[in-house]
């Protein structure tokens, strides 16, 4: 398996998990849940799949994508902005 996108071909599936620091639990679903709305949506038409679960302050992210233009494309829309935020509303964000 290939730790650079740029070699993968086919689909791409990611699975993230995340753990919202206290009192910020409702701002990251919020923020994850428009995350998944636009990615299912016309805008992100590469991705397959995303699922979102929680377990009160811990997040679970499923994601499927075409191929790797769509997930770069996916990583370059409102994801940046939680990113930007991150260290403000995550204590732990693996991938």
């Amino acid at each position: 398996m290939s730790s650079n996108v740029q070699d993968i071909t086919g689909p791409i599936i990611v699975v993230a998990h995340a753990i919202a620091k206290p009192g910020k639990e409702d701002i990251v679903a919020d923020r994850i849940a428009k995350i998944r709305d636009h990615a299912l949506s016309d805008k992100e038409p590469g991705t397959l799949t995303y699922r979102i679960t929680r377990f009160g302050a811990k997040f679970a992210i499923f994601e499927q994508y075409e191929n790797a233009d769509a997930y770069k494309h996916h990583v370059a829309g409102p994801i940046s902005q939680v990113a930007a935020e991150k260290d403000e509303l995550l204590e732990v964000l693996l991938q």
